[in-house]
């Protein structure tokens, strides 16, 4: 009888301790539980977000340049360019474009009659399909036009590939004077006589 009240009370003192432990197991893990989510909260209160990028404009290029056509910018001059025949000191053929015909253009600051030039900006356009040919001076023209006077434009049309003028080139004899509040220029090209010639004046060359 004795042994049997002790073998229940070692299996009541067993039992009791198998749920004593199973109770620590319990509370550890609510214990790790509460941490994780205290840590994880936390974390997410914590964390520096980075800002979204901002969706910024694409800066505009302004640099100063010479193209071909007219675009609607209005911030722009815009040339149109002409073979003058009625010149009667100049050769005053038609002008015959062929696959090599490219046209130079150069503006240049000349502020004194009998000064030095600085040229300013030139473009060589190839591809040339007719006459009147049209480009125009676009960007920003306050960082050409520093001055309030001195600038022109000149013009050549070769009609082979080199850059030397030759019996039948066109060219302004006359520099066109240009400023940053022109919207729209005229610039006339004239042929160009051979030195000699009954009708040769103004420029003139012996190179065919």
């Amino acid at each position: 009888e004795n042994k049997s009240a002790r073998t229940i009370f070692w299996k009541g003192k067993r039992i009791f301790f198998i749920m004593k432990q199973k109770g620590f197991v319990n509370i550890l893990l609510i214990i790790i539980f509460v941490a994780l989510v205290d840590a994880g909260a936390y974390f997410v209160s914590t964390r520096q977000i980075a800002p979204p990028t901002p969706n910024l404009p694409t800066p505009r290029n302004n640099t100063p340049k010479i193209i071909k056509g007219h675009s609607s910018s209005g911030e722009s001059i815009k040339v149109t360019l002409i073979h003058d025949k009625s010149n009667p000191h100049a050769l005053n053929d038609n002008f015959v474009i062929t696959n090599a015909t490219h046209i130079s253009v150069s503006l240049y600051y000349a502020p004194y009659t009998d000064g030095g030039s600085e040229t300013i900006l030139s473009q060589n356009f190839i591809n040339v399909d007719k006459l009147p040919f049209l480009f125009e001076i676009t960007g920003d023209l306050g960082k050409i036009f520093k001055e309030r006077t001195g600038y022109y434009l000149s013009v050549e049309v070769f009609s082979h590939s080199g850059d030397e003028v030759v019996v039948g080139d066109l060219i302004s004899e006359m520099s066109t004077p240009i400023a940053s509040s022109d919207s729209n220029v005229e610039i006339k090209v004239l042929g160009i006589e051979e030195c000699g010639s009954l009708n040769a004046g103004g420029y003139c060359t012996t190179k065919k």
